[in-house]
Formats: structure tokens, sequence, C-alpha cells
């Protein structure tokens, strides 16, 4: 078996243990040198790309068998690998499912009692800033995907229908946060959605408050389409402001 503490000076992983030590001042662990060594590989792949087979992963990273197949129990369960066994068997790089770490954010917000409020006040930062960046897009053809908020008979069809209205409300926001391009902000907003689907919530609005609403919906899409990022900022915030008002949890 090969000695840990001196892994083949021509192996990748040998560099980067020299790195580590070098920034760190000191020995640094194999194991955990091995894992970010075998995640970036995965990350650097695509879906179902194939990394290699034990032993030329082994013999990449410099390091025994039990150090390799404990490095990569732990990318299974960060979901970047998977191993298929057998002729053409190995090991496979996989792409992590976003809904599993928002299920589990969602989980603990609720183990350490969210409350909608506090959500709602984080949702308006999110969404003021999706907005910004959606109306920065140099692309006009993007922007005019919001055009569709800006039509007066779709905020008719709202007024007179609160679950239709609310269907508008999640559209813009899914609509923002699209264009946004920032994979940050789409898992924190779908965070956001779960964790408010899984409280009791009512929204008590009538329809002069969903008039006035419709119409800040209808000036931010306007913003957006003529590229005013800070107008789109400003109209993001008064519509969270006015909607922060409508949620109400219902008692336990």
């Amino acid at each position: 078996m090969r000695d840990e503490n001196h892994p083949e000076k021509d192996s990748p992983f040998f560099l980067k243990v020299i790195e580590a030590e070098s920034a760190q001042g000191g020995a640094a662990s194999l194991l955990r040198l091995a894992v970010v060594a075998l995640r970036e590989k995965a990350l650097g792949s695509g879906d179902g790309a194939f990394l290699g087979s034990e032993q030329d992963l082994i013999k990449w990273l410099g390091v025994s068998r039990p150090t390799f197949r404990q490095a990569a129990r732990l990318l299974e369960q960060e979901q970047l690998l998977f191993i298929k066994k057998g002729p053409g068997g190995g090991y496979f790089a996989k792409k992590p499912d976003l809904s599993a770490a928002i299920h589990f954010a969602s989980v603990c917000l609720v183990a350490n009692k969210g409350k909608i409020d506090d959500i709602a006040r984080v949702g308006m930062l999110l969404l003021a800033e999706a907005a910004h960046a959606a109306a920065l897009l140099p692309e006009v053809t993007q922007r005019e995907k919001l055009r569709e908020f800006i039509g007066i008979e779709a905020d008719e069809l709202a007024l007179n229908d609160a679950q239709y209205f609310a269907q508008r409300m999640e559209q813009l926001s899914d609509t923002l946060t699209d264009l946004s391009t920032n994979p940050a902000l789409e898992m924190f907003m779908r965070i956001i959605r779960k964790f408010s689907a899984s409280l009791r919530v009512n929204m008590d609005i009538d329809r002069s408050d969903r008039r006035i609403c419709l119409q800040h919906m209808r000036r931010l899409a306007e913003a957006v389409v003529e590229g005013d990022a800070e107008v789109a900022r400003l109209m993001s915030e008064r519509l969270s402001i006015y909607i922060r008002r409508w949620y109400v949890q219902a008692p336990d």
C-alpha cells in the first residue's frame, strides 16, 4: 500500500498537497484535499460524464484505496457523482438536484421557527435585485418578456379573480428571476416559495388593493422593458412593501 504521507510526485494531487501546505503553513488533510480535487473534477465535467475507474482515480489522486473510497462516498452524499458496477462501470459525474437543497433549506427554516414576515423581508431584497438585473440586460428582446405584464386586459382578469391575481404575481417574480440569470437568486427565491407553501398563509386582498398592486406591477414591468434599472428597483420595493401588508399567518 502506498504511504499516504508521500503521494506520488507525478500525481496532480501531490501538487495540491504542496500548495495547501504552503498556504496553510502545515500539513493538510489528504482526505480533505482528495475531496476537493475530486469535487473540482466532477463539477468541471458534464452530467453523466465518465470520471474514471477506481484504479485510475486512485492513481490520479495519489492516495490509498480506503481514502479514495471515503472521499467518493462524501461526494455521493453531495450528489456530485455516482458509481456504476460491472462492465463499463466506474465513477461518473452527476449534476446535483437543486430541489433537494431547496427542500432541506425550507425544512430548516420551519425547524428554526421562521415566520412568513421573515422570509417576506428577504424576498423584498431578492426581488429588487432581480428587477435591477433584468433591466440591465443589453438585449431588448429579453426585456420584452415583461411586456405581457403591462396589458390592461390581464389586469382586469386579475382584479376579478383572486387566484389569477396570485398567479400573475408569481409569474412576474419567476420572469424577473429568470431574466436576472443569477443562479443564487433563483435558488433563494425557490426556497422562499417552498417555505411559504409550507405555512398556512392567507392573503386578505380586496379589489381596491389588487388594483393598486397591479399598477405597481405594470410600472415595474415598464421600467424593465425600458431598461431603467433604478426605477425597476424602486417599483419592486414598493410592490414588495404593499404585498407584505397582506400576508397573515393563520393561527395554529
